[in-house]
């Protein structure tokens, strides 16, 4: 997906129109280093959107709107970030956790009412700090395709890396323009199980309210 052939393109036509009718406040591309747009997000104020606020924008997948019920049924009201991938023809609906207060009966229940396997008790310990979670929805199946948990890792390496030891190197020694070291590991399930994502905050941009010791954009290395 170049950067002039999405215009036309059905999940581009979706993006657009979400905005258009919640107002985003801020935006973002994803874009491969040969330079192919990956995805567009978009992020909303305040408390965010519940989804029925985008039943009629255009393209989207009935998938959503069969799943609301049992999202707000879980306590998952209001998204905050919303994501088009052009790659998989998908589309990822993120929550804040903090009005969740997750721990491991809350965590049973989400994993239950999306019929995946419950994952052992050392990765569901680090689901209950998790900051957001997405859930994606696909035009192919009526099903939620995909559930992530997002989890900050600030200064201390020890846990991503027991998790992913062939990537300590990236993990501890990649290079920063900042001091603070933070790391976003995703636990992703789907149908077949779970897999790891691992992403470092370079720039020291990263702001996730009511979760992070750091904050603010490219803060100096001297200040806390």
């Amino acid at each position: 997906m170049g950067l002039g052939d999405f215009d036309d393109h059905p999940l581009y036509k979706a993006y657009t129109s979400i905005c258009d009718a919640v107002h985003a406040v801020g935006s973002m591309v994803d874009l491969s280093v040969d330079g192919d747009i990956k995805k567009f997000y978009a992020y909303f104020p305040n408390r965010g959107q519940p989804l029925a606020a985008i039943r009629q924008c255009e393209n989207l997948p009935e998938s959503i709107f069969k799943n609301s019920a049992l999202l707000e049924s879980l306590g998952l009201t209001h998204f905050v970030i919303f994501g088009v991938d052009f790659q998989h023809n998908s589309f990822n609906f993120y929550y804040h956790t903090g009005e969740l207060g997750l721990n491991r009966a809350r965590l049973e229940a989400i994993f239950t009412a999306l019929g995946y396997q419950l994952p052992s008790d050392v990765v569901l310990k680090e689901l209950e700090s998790a900051t957001t979670i997405y859930f994606t929805f696909t035009y192919t199946s009526d099903r939620i395709e995909r559930l992530c948990f997002t989890r900050l890792y600030e200064d201390d390496m020890t846990k991503p890396v027991e998790f992913v030891p062939a990537l300590r190197e990236y993990i501890e020694e990649a290079p920063l323009k900042v001091e603070k070291r933070n790391l976003l590991m995703g636990f992703t399930f789907d149908k077949k199980g779970m897999y790891l994502k691992v992403e470092l905050d370079y720039s020291g941009g990263l702001y996730i309210p009511g979760h992070m010791k750091y904050s603010g954009l490219y803060r100096s290395p001297d200040k806390p």
